[in-house]
């Protein structure tokens, strides 16, 4: 007898597993209304896309190349892939702008990158730095590059509430001049 239910509670799984998953409760049609909860916080995020901006001089999408001059050359490119808006629902929360950056080392020895090397600024020019705990995943942490290896990852700020434009700087201390990609608000 202990062998015949053991055959029926295995058959019952995947029927309680296969409910589970057609279940209607946990699909949503429209996935710009979604919104994502934080383990930490457990507080409701609305996500917003950010928006290239036209009239900078860099914005989403664009490849800054990094150089550290004459004699060294170049050092990294730098590509925003990805910009977010974070609003949380809960009041007295700060907005949170979230980054998806690729980073291609093109020194000929190796390039260190560093989520410490970016900030964010509003246009008000207030200068935001990166959240080093939380925040979108995978993070940007920090590592060394060869030449022509990759990496890519997200860097989230806490930022200002209502600013016309942010601005995402990347000034590795290798470089002659910081990249910045200037993103709008939607």
């Amino acid at each position: 007898m202990p062998s015949r239910r053991r055959g029926c509670l295995l058959a019952a799984i995947p029927l309680i597993l296969l409910g589970a998953c057609a279940s209607p409760s946990g699909v949503s049609s429209d996935p710009a209304s979604e919104a994502t909860s934080s383990p930490a916080d457990d507080v409701s995020t609305t996500r917003h896309s950010l928006l290239p901006d036209p009239a900078a001089e860099h914005t989403i999408g664009d490849t800054i190349r990094l150089s550290g001059g004459e004699f060294v050359g170049d050092q990294a490119e730098l590509v925003v892939e990805e910009a977010v808006l974070l609003e949380p629902s809960g009041a007295g929360s700060a907005p949170q702008y979230a980054f998806l950056v690729e980073v291609t080392g093109l020194d000929p020895e190796t390039f260190p990158y560093n989520l410490r090397d970016f900030s964010l600024f509003d246009d008000e020019a207030f200068e935001y730095e990166p959240l080093f705990d939380g925040g979108e995943e995978p993070r940007l942490e920090f590592g060394d590059l060869p030449p022509g290896e990759r990496v890519r990852g997200w860097l989230t700020f806490d930022g200002p509430t209502d600013p016309g434009y942010v601005e995402l700087q990347y000034a590795p201390a290798l470089a002659l001049e910081p990249a910045r990609v200037r993103v709008l608000l939607p």
